[in-house]
């Protein structure tokens, strides 16, 4: 009995095989598209897209850098009073009107709680946070 079961799965190796080469040959003599006809189907894809940048067929200007002039530390003058550099979520600080680097500080707290997420089943989970510095408020 063991000899037919051999027999059947060295069949079974065999067919696999079979069928492999066949998938493997009928892949391999497919026609494959020139890099040409590609470039013209990435491109149309990508006008089709209609960006607000650079999908509109206008070539970017890459001569320029991206990366902004740093100044150093030591010559960084404080940001003016009143400008706002940290909220928090959802609220967004009002945008900043300077057009230079400057330095500011901000004083954070962190905070860790064990908050109740199912209270009929008592799931509780740690949660970590921050509040600035001298606010009373958990949120």
């Amino acid at each position: 009995m063991l000899g037919v079961w051999t027999a059947v799965a060295v069949a079974g190796v065999g067919l696999a095989i079979l069928i492999a080469t066949i998938a493997l040959t009928l892949i391999a003599v497919r026609p494959s598209m020139d890099q040409a006809t590609a470039d013209l189907l990435v491109q149309n894809s990508v006008d089709n897209l209609d960006l607000p940048t650079g999908g509109s067929g206008v070539a970017v200007d890459t001569s320029q850098s991206v990366v902004p002039e740093l100044t150093p530390v030591a010559d960084l003058q404080p940001a003016p009073e009143g400008e706002v550099h940290v909220v928090y979520a959802p609220d967004t600080g009002a945008p900043i009107a300077r057009d230079y680097q400057a330095k500011y500080e901000v004083h954070l707290e962190v905070l860790e709680n064990v908050c109740e997420i199912d209270a009929a089943n008592g799931v509780k989970i740690d949660m970590w946070g921050y509040r600035v510095d001298g606010d009373s408020e958990v949120v």
